[in-house]
């Protein structure tokens, strides 16, 4: 909880009007960071946990968050990279020109939250860090799919511009309102690269302690049933954010507390993996 609600902050941080102090204020967050971190041998001194935060409500999460990555020993890099992405996001115009620096955007946003999960869920293991990236890289995908009409309203593409020439999408016109080429083979093309990435994501799953699989299992399976209803009809992702139901929502959730539905569901994707 601590450490979703750092990441929800500073993403709540990137959403703000900064102008020219996003660079100070970036700086704040990595010190704040640090100073979370640090511990002493004779625990946590809250005297000592005071910078200036970014964002006022900082303050009443970082004994938390300090414990959070002290107890688990979170790598402390991690955090540092999901202040990087959101900075990366925030500092200009988004301007994304192939795979490569999609991929480097999504570790900085998404991968690099799953890599600190993997402590506190037990399974911080070298053998699977590679997995991890590629799950954050599957679910930042999904994201940016989901939500590919709604960042145009705000003039950002996230989508790679030599994918989008490829397939004669024209991404200034595209911003304008008036799309050409076409889109559709372009979001085709995302989708399987998301479902190769989802493929070898779910890898972490075996890797992880009993409460952690089923956290980690819940969100994969959320998540890829979004990207699956993304691939079954993508002119509805083109013209609205594309969401689950609450009874879908709710039916994963009892599969995934309901232990022999559960065990169930993931046997099952653990031979599909």
């Amino acid at each position: 909880m601590a450490l979703y609600a750092f990441a929800r902050l500073v993403d709540d941080w990137g959403d703000l009007e900064g102008g020219s102090s996003r660079a100070a204020q970036a700086m704040q967050w990595h010190t704040w960071i640090d100073v979370c971190s640090e511990k002493s041998k004779d625990g946590y001194h809250p005297s000592s946990l005071n910078p200036a935060p970014p964002v006022s409500a900082c303050t009443s999460i970082q004994l938390a968050l300090s414990d959070t990555i002290n107890r688990f020993e979170i790598p402390i890099q991690y955090l540092h990279e999901v202040i990087d992405g959101v900075t990366l996001d925030v500092a200009s115009p988004i301007l994304i020109e192939n795979r490569e620096q999609l991929e480097k955007y999504c570790y900085l946003v998404a991968s690099s939250v799953g890599l600190a999960c993997l402590s506190i869920w037990g399974g911080n293991k070298p053998a699977v860090y590679q997995s991890a990236i590629d799950c954050g890289w599957a679910f930042q995908l999904t994201n940016i799919l989901r939500d590919v009409q709604e960042d145009r309203n705000h003039g950002r593409i996230y989508l790679p511009r030599d994918l989008l020439a490829a397939h004669h999408v024209d991404h200034v016109a595209w911003l304008a309102g008036e799309p050409s080429g076409d889109l559709h083979a372009v979001l085709r093309t995302v989708v399987e690269w998301a479902r190769t990435a989802y493929r070898s994501g779910w890898h972490v799953h075996s890797s992880l302690d009993s409460d952690g699989q089923r956290m980690f299992s819940l969100m994969w399976h959320t998540y890829h049933r979004l990207l699956e209803r993304i691939a079954s009809d993508p002119e509805a992702a083109l013209a609205r954010r594309v969401c689950l139901s609450p009874f879908e929502k709710t039916s994963l959730y009892l599969q995934h507390a309901i232990t022999p539905w559960y065990h169930h569901l993931s046997s099952r994707y653990d031979v599909d993996a």
